[in-house]
């Protein structure tokens, strides 16, 4: 199924989302404070719809690509743990 299109609008305010999450991005060490510098705190609440949407994301634009390209006889996914499938005569990935 191919998927639609997001509007502009859609993308401007989903990375307005992104960006307000980011930059409220710590998480509490102890009796310490921690402001996470890179990537995302873990255990932030928001990592689960982040990575969803990153996934679905690389599934929809490359996904479809590679599984061409290396012969992928089966990708699952179940939240963020990937199982894929692949044969060795036809690809070494």
């Amino acid at each position: 199924m191919e998927h639609e299109q997001i509007t502009p609008q859609t993308q401007q305010e989903l990375m307005t989302c992104y960006e307000v999450i980011t930059k409220q991005n710590y998480f509490a060490n102890n009796t310490e404070i921690i402001v996470q510098q890179d990537g995302l705190a873990m255990g932030a609440p928001s990592l689960g719809l982040i990575a969803e949407i990153f996934l679905q994301h690389l599934e929809h634009t490359h996904l479809p690509h590679i599984a061409r390209k290396h012969k992928i006889v089966d990708y699952s996914r179940y939240v963020d743990d990937i199982f894929l499938i692949f044969d060795t005569t036809h690809t070494n990935i």
